[in-house]
């Protein structure tokens, strides 16, 4: 089994879209928000968040880049974003993990 470190991060990139695998909601204003860049020309998106147990810990059907960690430890956290292409109902799945830091 391959388990992945902070030495192995690598944000993932679609053509149009880059998600993030860290975010620093530590409250000075900077990168405070799980921000999924390009996300917005994808309305109707649906982001859910699991802990390492698989427990889902939050869910959004219509994500809009506004998950902050709220009542969550820090640690790496998984998620599995369903990115509704426009003009369908067809999904694209994206999944990954995301290490939220609240230290500053």
């Amino acid at each position: 089994i391959y388990t992945l470190s902070l030495h192995d991060a690598l944000p993932i990139y679609s053509a149009d879209m880059i998600i993030p695998n860290i975010f620093t909601p530590n409250g000075d204003g900077k990168n405070d928000l799980f921000v999924i860049k390009g996300l917005t020309s994808y309305p109707g998106s649906q982001l859910l968040i699991f802990n390492r147990w698989g427990n889902e810990v939050y869910k959004s059907d219509d994500y809009q880049n506004n998950w902050d960690g709220s009542g969550l430890a820090e640690g790496t956290y998984y998620y599995v974003l369903n990115r509704r292409e426009p003009g369908s109902n067809n999904i694209t799945p994206f999944k990954g993990w995301v290490f939220l830091k609240r230290s500053k």
